[in-house]
């Protein structure tokens, strides 16, 4: 039996200060081996819907995700990776059960994957493929704000503004735990942004952009004023 390969996350990620955030990025296909590993602490609604993908390789990637957090929540948490809990938002948004505020968000696009990690702050992270970019033009003029419209008429990069601006609009709704109905309640132009959450409370949220794979774009949402962020890349 080959021996089981090591988690290859640094060692400075789990050094999580009280006031910041961590980010973890990671090509999914280029660390399949170890990912495999984690699947195992998979609970049976979340091995189910990796099989209800019609994409096996969508469902796998959904299972090295989820198998991925809960093995780093396991490590910051001190509990099993499959004893770990989850709550869901009314929009989908998982919470950890018992956290004792510790904060996560996922995020995804082709075969990278992005996990951000904070204590005591709401956080939303997201990630977008610039190729994959399709009807940009049409998309914003139904999610953007006048004032996100005009900035996007000023770049010459129409798909990679527009990525820009849509991963920081989604990071701030995954934060708040709140819907695809509420893209034009806010305008990312400015790195302070007042939104009510998912249960009404108005709340500051502050944005920032994160280092990202070439030709991908990738913002951080967090609650409360500017946030410290160090970024980890595998």
């Amino acid at each position: 039996m080959s021996p089981t390969p090591a988690i290859p996350v640094p060692s400075a990620f789990f050094d999580l200060p009280g006031d910041g955030v961590h980010v973890l990025c990671l090509d999914t296909s280029a660390h399949k081996e170890w990912l495999e590993t984690t699947v195992s602490a998979l609970d049976p609604d979340e091995q189910q819907r990796a099989a209800r993908y019609l994409d096996p390789w969508h469902g796998r990637r959904f299972a090295y995700t989820r198998g991925l957090l809960r093995t780093l929540l396991g490590r910051f948490s001190r509990q099993t990776a499959s004893g770990i809990t989850f709550s869901y938002g009314p929009y989908g948004k998982p919470e950890m059960t018992d956290a004792d505020g510790l904060h996560f968000n996922l995020a995804h696009s082709g075969d990278w994957t992005a996990l951000g990690l904070s204590r005591g702050r709401r956080i939303g992270l997201d990630l977008e493929c610039v190729a994959g970019c399709r009807d940009c033009l049409a998309v914003a003029r139904q999610s953007f704000t006048p004032r996100e419209l005009a900035m996007l008429a000023r770049e010459r990069n129409t798909a990679g503004a527009f990525c820009t601006l849509w991963a920081r609009k989604e990071a701030v709704l995954k934060a708040a735990g709140l819907g695809l109905d509420s893209l034009r309640a806010f305008c990312t132009a400015d790195p302070a942004i007042e939104l009510h959450d998912a249960d009404g409370v108005q709340v500051q949220w502050s944005v920032s952009e994160i280092e990202s794979p070439a030709g991908y774009a990738m913002a951080l949402a967090a609650e409360g004023g500017p946030v410290r962020h160090a970024s980890f890349r595998l």
